[in-house]
């Protein structure tokens, strides 16, 4: 099957749109038995909404992240919305709702919040998503990153990361860049998700938001980690 391809445009800002080809490309052939048939040594699952369309990897994902559960790894959610890709807004809105409450981790933008929660409120999306996920990350390009979780003691608490002064040529790949790092730097923590105190949470999401900053100095996705990368 061919490749699928993503042709990217930006505009005076960094910000880029995306055009797709793949009808249907070789990732949307994937299916469950292409999978392994146990994901033992997997720390997290990590998966967005571009393969959610119907096609047999839809179902290849809710096998992998049965898995996922068995072997007692995170399951890391990026909504990641492309219209482009799909046949309407509610399709997409119903793809969203069906995976969400298996996630342990949700990112989002917060362009993307309005859409998945009907409210463009930051607080009152993550208290509304916060009954599904553990955790909701939400960036926030220039202005920086916030995370939300509930604690039993105190309710739902915030953290936030600031804004980072960078000289943004292209924005293509930061959130991808973002949650990379955070469950990276996540993988290495001695304590469980549930264990770790504010602090470490608020030093995760200050990285991980510097690295996607970062990023956005250089052309490309992918090119731009490597540069990134090789500077730390």
């Amino acid at each position: 099957a061919n490749t699928a391809l993503a042709f990217v445009g930006l505009d005076h800002k960094g910000d880029r749109s995306f055009s797709f080809y793949r009808s249907p490309s070789a990732d949307m052939l994937y299916t469950e038995s292409d999978l392994p048939t146990a994901l033992q040594d997997a720390f997290a699952l990590h998966f967005c909404s571009v393969a959610l369309g119907d096609s047999p990897m839809k179902d290849a994902h809710r096998r992998a992240i049965a898995l996922a559960k068995e072997a007692g790894a995170l399951i890391s959610f990026d909504v990641n919305l492309r219209f482009s890709l799909w046949e309407s807004e509610d399709a997409l809105y119903r793809a969203v709702w069906e995976f969400l409450p298996s996630a342990d981790i949700l990112k989002l933008s917060e362009e993307e919040i309005g859409f998945v929660t009907g409210t463009k409120d930051l607080e009152k999306a993550a208290k509304m998503l916060l009954t599904h996920c553990r955790y909701v990350i939400i960036t926030r390009g220039k202005d920086g990153a916030m995370l939300f979780y509930t604690d039993k003691k105190n309710g739902m608490t915030t953290i936030a990361a600031p804004s980072i002064e960078v000289n943004t040529i292209d924005t293509t790949g930061a959130g991808d860049a973002f949650i990379g790092a955070f469950l990276y730097l996540l993988s290495s923590q001695t304590l469980p998700l549930d264990a770790l105190d504010n602090g470490i949470l608020s030093n995760l999401l200050l990285y991980a938001n510097r690295i996607a900053a970062a990023t956005t100095e250089y052309h490309g996705a992918i090119d731009s980690y490597q540069t990134v990368f090789s500077h730390l």
